[in-house]
C-alpha cells in the first residue's frame, strides 16, 4: 500500500521527486480524459506526481500540480503525444513511456475492474496493437517495477 511521507517538524514532507499534486490536479487529469483515475494511480499521484526507480523512464504522472502538462513524464503530454504519433488507441493513458525495447504501459480504461481499478497493458507501437497479458491494477505494474528495478541493482551491485 502506498503511504504519504511523514511531514517534517516545518510540516515539509521528505522524499519526494516531484512538488505534491493537488486533488484538484488529479481530478482535472482524470477529466482531461474523461475517466476517474484508478485509486492505486490517483495514490502515486498524490504521493509522488511522477517519476521512478529507473533513471531512463519513470511512472507518467503529473509535475508540479500542472495536470496538462505537455513536457516528457507527463501523463497527459506523453498520452497525446503517443496518440498522435504513434497511433495510440483513445482509450489507453500511458503511464510509462516505454524505450526501444519496452512497449508504452498504459492504463486501458476501456475495461474497469473492481474498486474502480483498470487493468495496465502495452501498446506494441510497430504492430500497434494492445498486449493481451496485463497487470490487474497500476498498485501490481508498480510492485513488479520496483521488484525488476531491485533485482537489477543487486545483479549490478
Amino acid at each position: 500500500m502506498l503511504r504519504k511521507p511523514a511531514p517534517t517538524s516545518t510540516g515539509a514532507t521528505t522524499g519526494a521527486l516531484n512538488k505534491y499534486p493537488q486533488d484538484t490536479s488529479i481530478m482535472d487529469l482524470g477529466g482531461a480524459f474523461g475517466v476517474v483515475l484508478p485509486p492505486s494511480y490517483r495514490t502515486f499521484l498524490s504521493i509522488y506526481g511522477a517519476g521512478g526507480i529507473r533513471a531512463y523512464t519513470g511512472i507518467s504522472g503529473i509535475w508540479n500540480n500542472q495536470s496538462l502538462g505537455t513536457s516528457g513524464g507527463c501523463a497527459w503530454g506523453d498520452t497525446l503525444w503517443m496518440r498522435e504519433n504513434r497511433g495510440l488507441p483513445s482509450h489507453l493513458i500511458v503511464i510509462e513511456r516505454g524505450d526501444e525495447h519496452f512497449p508504452p504501459m498504459c492504463l486501458d480504461t476501456s475495461r474497469p475492474g473492481p474498486g474502480g481499478e483498470y487493468p495496465v497493458v502495452g501498446f506494441w507501437v510497430v504492430s500497434r496493437t494492445v498486449s493481451t497479458d496485463a497487470y490487474t491494477n497500476f498498485a501490481e505494474y508498480l510492485e513488479q517495477c520496483l521488484a525488476d528495478s531491485l533485482e537489477v541493482i543487486r545483479e549490478e551491485g
